[in-house]
């Protein structure tokens, strides 16, 4: 018959940990105040970045005061003449608001491309080198720049807020660059609302005059005085 070993588990104490702790105290000590090192330098010379945001509601484009219903009838001439009788949705100042048009237009406006690409920091650099070097700021490089790293966008499903940020490296910069860019969006959005509204007069008043029917003319004035409301 085979003897049974007991199996030996060794134990350690609070006391051993201590010690085996202590035998390292000096290696622990140095990699404390290296990380901290690390970290304080990392600190000082990093390049520090400021985000702004601005919230933004789309508003959608109504007509003043509705459209009687026998303007209905109105539908085929208004489609052909490419007019939105509904009024604008709220999804095309979004698409407008992401495109990248926009944005090559916001940096072209304000100048933004060499320090948006960091062309413009060799400035002291002699003509041979910059020619070689081919430093010249570039538009392309600025507005994927732009979108990828400084440009967020975001929207809130449920309230229909959008939010649009700003990352940059100075603090002054990012809010006048959200202000700016929130402005050229409402400007540039205005003008085509308003070149849309004006070839929609236009046409309804050229139908109007060439028309003889009196009830095709009274639909069409209605639409007219509706678009002359919505443009103003």
């Amino acid at each position: 018959r085979e003897s049974e070993q007991a199996l030996v588990v060794p134990t350690v104490s609070l006391s051993d940990i201590w010690r085996a702790i202590l035998s390292i105290r000096w290696k622990l000590l140095i990699i404390v105040v290296a990380t901290f090192v690390a970290c304080m330098i990392y600190f000082v010379f990093a390049t520090r970045y400021y985000r702004a945001e601005v919230a933004v509601l789309p508003r959608e484009s109504k007509s003043v005061g509705g459209l009687p219903a026998q303007l209905a009838q109105m539908g085929g001439l208004a489609n052909l003449a490419g007019i939105n009788i509904g009024g604008q949705s709220k999804e095309q100042p979004i698409a407008f608001l992401k495109s990248k048009g926009l944005a090559r237009r916001f940096i072209e406006g304000h100048g933004l491309v060499s320090e948006l690409t960091g062309d413009g920091a060799d400035t002291r650099a002699s003509p041979w080198a910059r020619w070689f070097s081919d430093d010249t700021p570039d538009i392309r490089k600025a507005v994927d720049k732009f979108t990828k790293d400084v440009w967020s966008f975001s929207e809130d499903r449920k309230t229909g807020v959008i939010t649009v940020s700003i990352t940059w490296r100075n603090a002054a910069s990012v809010a006048d660059w959200a202000n700016k860019y929130i402005a050229d969006l409402n400007s540039e959005l205005q003008e085509r609302a308003l070149t849309e509204s004006r070839r929609n007069v236009a046409f309804l008043q050229s139908e109007l005059k060439n028309t003889e029917i009196v009830s095709l003319q009274q639909g069409l004035s209605r639409l007219l005085e509706s678009e002359m409301q919505q443009m103003m």
